[in-house]
């Protein structure tokens, strides 16, 4: 069930990061940890149907019938607390620590080298 999980989660963030770059705003070659979850919290918005900020497992469904692997399981990587509905608190959690594993130096950006060794499946830095 662990080793599910994580396939689900890093097909869950790949998909939120594989953009990663088009929220570079600024044009610096970096994506910022506000850029990036922007970014990603705007993609895994669009699946808010009726628009009132959060997302409930119909909606998450619903919006994920293309995508690979189980939606739910995606969607209980996402619903951090537990209490049925995905808010942006929820998704804050997630992309926080997805940024945090994709900026392997640790200096609070992610380079396109960063997001190549994340794309190829390497470990991330210790």
């Amino acid at each position: 069930m662990k080793f599910r999980t994580a396939i689900v989660t890093a097909s869950l963030m790949l998909a939120c990061s594989a953009s990663a770059f088009s929220e570079d705003s600024n044009g610096d070659g970096l994506v910022s940890s506000d850029e990036y979850r922007t970014g990603a919290r705007a993609s895994l918005m669009r699946a808010d149907a009726d628009k009132n900020g959060r997302i409930t497992l119909d909606e998450w469904t619903a919006g994920n019938k293309s995508s690979k692997g189980d939606p739910k399981a995606g969607y209980r990587v996402l619903d951090q607390d537990r209490d049925g509905v995905v808010e942006a608190s929820d998704i804050e959690r997630v992309v926080r620590k997805r940024f945090q594993r994709l900026d392997r130096d640790g200096d609070g950006f992610v380079s396109q080298e960063e997001f190549s060794f994340e794309k190829a499946g390497a470990k991330p830095a210790q």
